[in-house]
């Protein structure tokens, strides 16, 4: 290699991964904005009994450590909550002196609170004052945060090439972040007990605002299992990981390519095909009588032995378009990629 050709070499790799780091930088401004959204969901809701409390939800250590992600750490959190609580404080009437000189104590100290998170939530369950206070404050922070969201446009790629609905791509956004992001978001935070039981389904429908309530985000779920883009033991952290990589990636290849090609060949005439004869109209029958499902026909035998020759002549007398799939070990990715098939033939 010469010199020309390494710096040309050394300049593409830079170029990539600046792109990367971009497109890093903007899934997780995307992350951020969409958790803050379903948090005000959450905000909002009363009826959750593993999130609310009381009319509100609770401001618990796992919550104070979902916003501290947001706002980028404890420190940038507490530089922008301070002057807000200080503002609000000035506010508050109607309370007692000792509340009061409670209220202003923690907020001048906050920055000295080494477990933050878990003085914060043991404060706002000790003084209701304080909590609809910081309740407001919160409001309003994750309000900024969520202005910002956008949703990248490879979601509605996603969408058209399976023929998703909306609800269906509102539970995969949900999972795919969740994967993404676990380890920093503490995204068990939004999906922590088992979806199968009815207050976490509709905690699902509400904080991803799917019309229909439950009863349209099981049917959803059902779809989701039937492509193949989910596993069918409903985890949240089990999905096909090649359609995690497209959305992941943003911009890819055309999506059919990931999970089948076209196959074109020069199809040799049936009658060339060595091939029993009573087989071959077996095959034919049942390939061309009209079915209200699809029809399946085995071929098996060794490398070599003409198998693909014979669909390819098969697909060319049906005048039908001849697909490959990938031999994928899991179930879920099988019937995705035959998925693909059906949509794209």
């Amino acid at each position: 290699m010469n010199k020309s050709q390494n710096q040309k070499s050394t300049r593409s790799v830079r170029d990539s991964a600046q792109a990367e780091s971009e497109r890093e930088k903007r899934l997780l401004q995307y992350a951020r904005a969409q958790t803050a959204a379903w948090l005000l969901k959450l905000m909002d809701e009363a009826d959750i009994e593993d999130f609310c409390s009381e009319g509100r939800l609770l401001f618990d250590d796992d919550f104070y450590d979902v916003v501290f992600w947001l706002m980028g750490g404890r420190t940038a959190f507490i530089r922008r909550v301070k002057p807000l609580l200080e503002t609000a404080f000035t506010e508050l009437s109607g309370v007692r002196r000792p509340v009061k000189n409670k209220v202003r104590g923690f907020i001048r100290d906050i920055e000295d609170h080494r477990r933050l998170s878990s003085d914060l939530a043991y404060f706002s369950a000790d003084c209701d004052e304080y909590a609809a206070m910081l309740d407001e404050v919160l409001r309003q922070i994750l309000g900024e945060i969520a202005g910002h969201l956008r949703h990248p446009r490879i979601e509605q790629q996603i969408k058209r090439f399976f023929g998703l609905d909306d609800a269906c791509l509102k539970i995969l956004r949900l999972f795919w972040l969740n994967e993404r992001f676990n380890g920093e978001a503490r995204a068990g935070y939004f999906i922590c007990c088992d979806i199968e039981e009815d207050k976490n389904r509709r905690l699902l429908a509400y904080m991803l605002d799917i019309e229909g309530g439950v009863k349209a985000a099981d049917s959803a779920m059902k779809m989701l299992e039937e492509t193949g883009l989910i596993g069918r033991n409903n985890s949240p952290f089990d999905q096909d990981e090649v359609a995690y990589s497209a959305w992941l990636q943003g911009s890819v290849k055309p999506l059919h390519e990931l999970f089948a090609a076209e196959v074109k060949l020069q199809a040799l005439p049936l009658e060339r095909c060595h091939v029993d004869e009573n087989d071959l109209k077996l095959a034919l029958n049942l390939l061309e009588k009209p079915a209200a499902t699809g029809r399946s026909l085995l071929l098996y035998g060794m490398p070599g032995t003409g198998k693909t020759t014979l669909a390819a002549s098969l697909a060319a007398r049906l005048k039908a378009r001849l697909w490959v799939v990938c031999a994928a070990t899991r179930p879920e990715r099988r019937r995705l990629s035959l998925y693909t098939c059906v949509r794209m033939a």
